[in-house]
């Protein structure tokens, strides 16, 4: 019994978040051990990535038609799907094989071809139910409410905020609990729940890329970082050398063993530049005009290095504040973002806009598509990225249809899919800015509590109840549909359920 530290994976924690690890070995676990090691069930990080004013919902789609795709659980009003496989070309509007600006750099090169398109889920009808007041609400796309102006004594905090300060989220204290990163003025889609003074407040964010990197590697230059990392290598090896003495271990875990050490010169070499060592940004130059490559990059570049170090297991990137009125002349536009939300919802200046954030969203991929130390899963199969926006429709200020796309998380969740969760049998409540019909859709707080679900949480461990109805709830008395006489044949759980898993997603 002496060696039941070694019974199961053992990390040695070194200096701004570096981790050397042994694998797990299963001839020395008991066989609850190996399932639980192999099978957690659950995601290690969140990754949001939004803004404010409008996107296009229907560019994000596929442009296959709703109707042409298979209904699943059709007589219990399930969802159709689609794999997007199946489609040839690019995957929409937005979501290009590859990106081109007259001015300006593409972020993410790669784009959405390839390996990205297997990861990715693209969700339709998704429906905020909370009252519809006209303005922006950046608290919309992660606290699944409005956040200020209408009851705010019924909704709790954002949900990255929650699980920041969740034990089932970081069991020991983090270097950072919640990371959050802007390329607008320090916008945050991060909120708080201040319930002394009944209102809402952000959770901060830092504003410039400059501040983010020295809140997380303010200390690599220290000379003796590399001294101490040396000593955990040195404790590391003397463990396995204890370990390959061990009688019980069998030939196959010895083989593993070795294998596993002989790359861990390769792994010490790289682990200054993976977790202890944030990408330089001498030289560079920052400035508000938008879009800014240089910005937009070393922010993802930090956070993504933040992220592979163990630093947080939450990140959130904001890419614009509300009523951003800048105009991004870089795309060959003459207009202010938010102007051209109220003028063509449709037209080709917001697309250069929405396909230009595409491709900061598709970099962070490339940067967590690949392996992840040496346990055969990449970064991005442990980690869902959520891309989405506070608005259905920035020109009506709807939040119908809001428009997301998750991406990776392979470990726990299908992907690969085109998922429409529209009540398409229903006749539709009426058109948007495009003259798009609309039909009536499940409750967006559903996709808030699903990724809940999936960092391990339950229904008990994000209750509020002494925020009003509960964290995500929805206007008490108020729904949304009752204007659409049309819609009120949809089943009442469908309109108003916000603790239901969306179907179609998890695996099993």
């Amino acid at each position: 019994m002496k060696y039941n530290r070694f019974s199961r994976r053992h990390f040695l924690q070194g200096l701004g978040g570096s981790i050397l690890y042994l694998p797990m070995l299963g001839s020395l676990m008991s066989a609850a051990e190996s399932r639980a090691a192999t099978q957690s069930g659950k995601l290690k990080r969140l990754v949001s990535i939004g803004g404010d004013n409008g996107r296009w919902s229907p560019d994000w789609y596929p442009t296959m038609s709703p109707s042409s795709m298979p209904i699943v659980n059709a007589a219990d009003k399930g969802f159709r799907r689609s794999a997007l496989s199946s489609i040839s070309g690019s995957v929409s509007n937005v979501f290009q094989n590859s990106y081109s600006f007259s001015g300006a750099t593409p972020v993410g090169r790669n784009a959405f071809s390839g390996k990205i398109r297997e990861d990715m889920n693209i969700l339709r009808g998704l429906d905020g139910l909370w009252e519809n007041k006209q303005g922006h609400q950046l608290t919309a796309m992660l606290g699944g409410n409005l956040g200020y102006e209408v009851f705010e004594s019924q909704i709790g905090p954002t949900i990255d905020v929650m699980m920041a300060n969740h034990a089932k989220i970081y069991p020991t204290a983090p270097k950072r609990r919640l990371v959050t990163a802007s390329l607008d003025y320090g916008s945050s889609l991060s909120y708080t729940y201040d319930s002394a003074k009944n209102e809402v407040a952000s959770w901060g964010v830092h504003p410039w890329v400059w501040d983010l990197h020295k809140s997380l590697f303010g200390d690599v230059d220290n000379p003796k970082a590399g001294q101490r990392k040396r000593k955990v290598v040195d404790l590391v090896k003397e463990d396995y050398d204890r370990l390959k003495r061990n009688s019980r271990l069998s030939a196959a875990d010895r083989r593993q063993l070795d294998e596993h050490f002989s790359k861990l010169s390769d792994l010490h070499d790289s682990m200054a530049t993976l977790s202890c060592t944030g990408p330089s940004l001498t030289g560079m130059k920052f400035n508000e005009e938008a879009p800014d490559y240089n910005l937009a990059k070393a922010s993802i570049d930090v956070m993504a290095i933040a992220l592979k170090c163990g630093m947080s297991n939450l990140f959130t990137f904001t890419l614009n504040r509300q009523t951003d009125d800048r105009v991004y002349d870089k795309l060959g536009l003459s207009g202010g973002y938010h102007s051209l939300t109220h003028e063509s919802m449709s037209g080709a200046g917001m697309l250069q806009i929405q396909r230009w954030f595409a491709s900061c969203v598709s970099y962070f991929y490339d940067q967590l598509n690949v392996e992840e130390g040496t346990t055969g899963q990449r970064y991005i199969d442990n980690t869902l990225i959520f891309y989405g926006n506070t608005m259905g429709d920035g020109h009506t200020h709807s939040y119908f249809d809001m428009p997301v796309v998750l991406i990776g998380g392979g470990s726990v969740i299908n992907t690969g899919q085109y998922i429409d969760y529209s009540a398409r049998e229903a006749q539709p409540l009426g058109s948007g800015s495009g003259q798009e019909l609309i039909y009536p859709g499940r409750n967006y707080s559903q996709l808030l509590v699903t990724i809940l679900k999936l960092m391990g949480l339950e229904a008990s461990d994000y209750s509020y109840p002494k925020v009003g109805n509960g964290w995500g709830s929805d206007s008490p008395g108020w729904d949304p549909y009752a204007d659409y006489a049309r819609s009120r044949n949809l089943p009442t759980a469908w309109r108003r359920s916000r603790t239901t898993i969306l179907p179609g997603l998890l695996k099993g």
